[in-house]
């Protein structure tokens, strides 16, 4: 019989019957009893926001220049908190999920460590602090009145508590305003409806 896979060796075909659990795996696969997930994260995941690139300035003070050269709008508060991050040394791309407190965490109202826990135990992970900045570059059709908190680190501000940084559009102009004026400390409630950005 002519092997209709003409790149496919006995070795590799063994070993996918191996994977799918030998003979009877193989059965059970045939049967429709047995569902392949990919671990490839891809576009259709509920979740899945966008794909962004970090690591393409090679400080945050060409960051902020980009901001204010696209005239976008950020507070004192933001500025500081932009100050003490860290960009990236290499150039990578990260893809972003975005959900609702609700939808992560099952509740109508949660704190900034349950929510964290909520991601964690979902397998996904923080976002690096130059998320924040990087998506606002990249993220330039964001609906009005839309608000996104970007889930990291909260950074510490002197008298000011821990914050993290956030996305909105506020004005009805082109212009979308970006701040930071959230409070991410531990026992501050965000509630079910709040949407938050998170990475694989």
């Amino acid at each position: 019989m002519q092997n209709k896979y003409k790149g496919i060796t006995f070795g590799t075909a063994e070993a996918v019957f191996n994977k799918l659990g030998g003979q009877e795996g193989i059965e059970k696969f045939l049967r429709g009893e047995t569902k392949i997930v990919s671990q490839f994260v891809s576009e259709v995941h509920p979740w899945y926001f966008k794909t962004i690139t970090i690591g393409d300035y090679d400080s945050v003070q060409k960051i902020g220049a980009e901001l204010i050269k696209r005239n976008f709008v950020f507070s004192d508060q933001c500025q500081v908190v932009m100050s003490n991050i860290e960009v990236s040394k290499e150039k990578k791309e990260i893809k972003l999920f975005v959900t609702t407190i609700k939808e992560l965490t099952g509740k109508n109202k949660a704190n900034y460590i349950e929510v964290v826990d909520a991601v964690i135990s979902k397998g996904y992970k923080l976002c690096p602090a130059e998320v924040g900045p990087q998506l606002r570059l990249q993220y330039d059709d964001q609906t009005y009145n839309d608000w996104l908190r970007i889930l990291m680190e909260p950074i510490s501000l002197w008298g000011k508590g821990k914050k993290i940084f956030a996305l909105s559009h506020t004005r009805k102009s082109d212009t979308n305003h970006w701040n930071v004026n959230i409070d991410a400390q531990p026992t501050r409630a965000l509630f079910g409806a709040h949407r938050v950005v998170f990475c694989k």
